[in-house]
């Protein structure tokens, strides 16, 4: 096959991307593959291509809304017939939309993880061949990965429903720990793997030491005065984003805003006014992003640290896909540590704990439904508002079949064995997290070694070079 040549036809696009046509030659072979690629290299374009290649379905698993609509746009203008399925659709548009997958009307379909596990949606497949079964941002599979998504685990039982197809997992964050579960959770073969690397050198880093928010907000209108194009500003909480964006307005900026508590619409218009805007402003908690190809982004600042090194290793890929330089910066206060490990402590809680939220549901099943987490929330005594250990408990009950949650409406499904808890530790697992927040703190208190050699060694890559524009090789000059 004239690889090139269809890729120009296509696509108009005159060279492929590196691993991209490694991962399709694979793929023509009938050969699945993980694909470990940086943020920004040109995942997508892999199956997009592989649609074109067969008259099969292309399934693909996608964690986030926003980014389905995105990518669902893209594939619509390479002229592929392409269609997407979530909560937020209608319920009679989501029905047409599975007729037409049942029907054979769509090449290309993308969907959660969540929607897989729907009788509905399965019964749409019963009938159609899937030609190839994609898994977007696979670390998410990992329980012990940084973003780990319960029904992202599911997917190897969702892989043998299909019949095993042809399988594609792409992420562009995973530990060798975490590339193994990857692959034992899909079935696919270690010498399968196709990893271009991490390398992002056009992103100069640096660690700011500022304390207190008003400090930061200071030190960021600065580097906004001279911004040239889009600037993402992160932030953990939602309440200090509001805080933000009122701060900067005081100073003349117009900055769009995106956290969980918007309501669908107000996210949707700002996504599109982000991606519309070549200087846009934007800030979010980590909601935001995943997926989101935007080629002129110029910064990308921190003003609360995450909780591991992979998340922000992901949120600064954000910046600078067009090659160009860009910069990321942490601005790091001490006392922010608090925040990271809130949630950590939050999403891991203890034996007992999880035991006595599933005793509430079972002794109180019509209070349970009538007024869901907010009865167990004033039951158990709920008072910080950066304590999740409810829903947590409820997300790790309903991984293990004890509960469902389905439209928020809470109940028992399945007893609550003592043997769930030897098989997935959370006292374990809370360590093992916060052994990853420790790592990234002792990368932000590096004042020795070049920031990206740090993080290309955290994900296993040898490299010597030092990128010479982070703030660690800025000094040593």
């Amino acid at each position: 096959m004239d690889w090139k040549s269809k890729l120009k036809a296509e696509f108009n696009f005159d060279h492929f991307r590196p691993g991209q046509l490694e991962i399709l030659e694979l793929l023509d072979r009938k050969k699945s593959v993980l694909g470990l690629m940086p943020t920004g290299s040109g995942k997508s374009l892999t199956y997009q291509f592989f649609t074109h290649l067969q008259q099969e379905l292309v399934l693909v698993v996608t964690p986030l809304i926003a980014l389905m609509e995105d990518q669902s746009q893209k594939a619509q203008s390479f002229g592929i017939e392409t269609g997407f399925i979530h909560s937020q659709i209608p319920a009679s548009e989501k029905s047409k939309r599975l007729r037409n997958l049942k029907e054979g009307k769509f090449r290309l379909f993308f969907a959660t993880p969540e929607r897989l596990q729907k009788t509905e949606f399965k019964e749409a497949l019963a009938n159609r061949k899937v030609g190839l079964f994609v898994v977007d941002e696979a670390h998410c599979i990992s329980l012990w990965g940084h973003d780990f998504r319960p029904d992202y685990a599911k997917l190897g039982d969702f892989q043998k429903f299909l019949k095993n197809p042809l399988t594609l997992a792409l992420t562009a964050t995973a530990t060798p720990d975490v590339q193994k579960e990857i692959l034992q959770n899909l079935s696919l073969d270690k010498n399968q793997i196709v990893s271009t690397g991490l390398k992002r050198d056009n992103i100069g880093i640096s660690v700011r030491e500022i304390y207190g928010l008003q400090e930061k907000v200071e030190d960021l209108v600065s580097s906004l005065q001279k911004r040239t194009g889009a600037v993402l500003i992160y932030t953990t909480l939602i309440r200090t984003a509001e805080e933000v964006r009122n701060l900067l307005k005081k100073k003349g900026f117009n900055p769009l805003i995106y956290h969980g508590d918007l309501q669908p619409p107000q996210r949707r218009a700002s996504l599109k006014n982000f991606m519309s805007d070549e200087k846009a402003l934007m800030i979010a908690t980590p909601a935001f992003g995943l997926g989101i190809d935007k080629s002129n982004i110029r910064g990308v600042y921190h003003l609360e640290p995450p909780g591991s090194l992979e998340s922000y290793f992901q949120e600064v890929g954000r910046a600078g896909r067009d090659g160009l330089p860009s910069q990321a910066v942490l601005f790091y206060d001490e006392e922010d540590l608090t925040i990271p490990m809130q949630f950590i402590q939050s999403a891991h809680p203890e034996e007992a704990y999880i035991e006595k939220i599933y005793r509430l549901i079972e002794v109180n099943p019509d209070k349970v439904k009538s007024l869901g987490k907010e009865f167990l929330a004033d039951q158990i005594s709920f008072k910080n508002r950066n304590d999740h250990r409810v829903q947590a408990a409820l997300n790790i009950l309903e991984r293990w079949g004890c509960l469902s949650q389905e439209k928020e409406v809470i109940q028992i499904t399945g007893p609550l064995d003592p043997e769930l808890f030897k098989i997935e530790n959370q006292q374990l697992l809370l360590k093992h997290h916060n052994q990853k927040l420790y790592s990234f703190l002792q990368w932000i208190k590096n004042q020795e070694e070049c920031r990206l050699l740090h993080i290309y060694r955290y994900f296993g890559v040898l490299e010597t070079i030092n990128c010479g524009i982070c703030d660690i090789c800025q000094k040593s000059r």
